[in-house]
């Protein structure tokens, strides 16, 4: 499997290197190069983004992964905000690459109605 990390401290990285050992592909990002480089080596692909600004996002190939996983355990409202906007960005691209639209589960309503 295909996986995207977002936030890359101690969970994080210790997740992506145990979905590697596995045998699966991992793509990283984080707001903090010292996080990436610390990592780089070790996954398939890293980003240093603030993926807390919008568009950065766009930035990630999140339309070519199984599954995106936030990491990010400083700030509950930056995660929070990424887990609701992740839909919006996955439709969009999906949408753009000519991919039916997915139909989102739960945590997305919860999402909408907290956002």
């Amino acid at each position: 499997m295909r996986y995207l990390i977002i936030g890359l401290g101690i969970y994080g990285t210790n997740l992506a290197r145990d979905l590697t050992d596995l045998g699966n592909e991992v793509i990283g990002a984080d707001v903090r190069s010292t996080n990436v480089e610390a990592i780089k080596d070790y996954i398939s692909t890293a980003y240093t983004i603030d993926s807390t600004d919008p568009a950065a996002l766009a930035v990630l190939p999140l339309k070519n992964v199984d599954l995106v996983i936030v990491a990010i355990g400083e700030n509950f409202g930056a995660s929070v905000r990424q887990v609701c906007r992740l839909p919006l960005y996955l439709t969009r691209q999906r949408t753009e690459a000519g991919v039916r639209r997915k139909r989102w589960t739960a945590y997305s309503i919860c999402c909408q109605l907290l956002w």
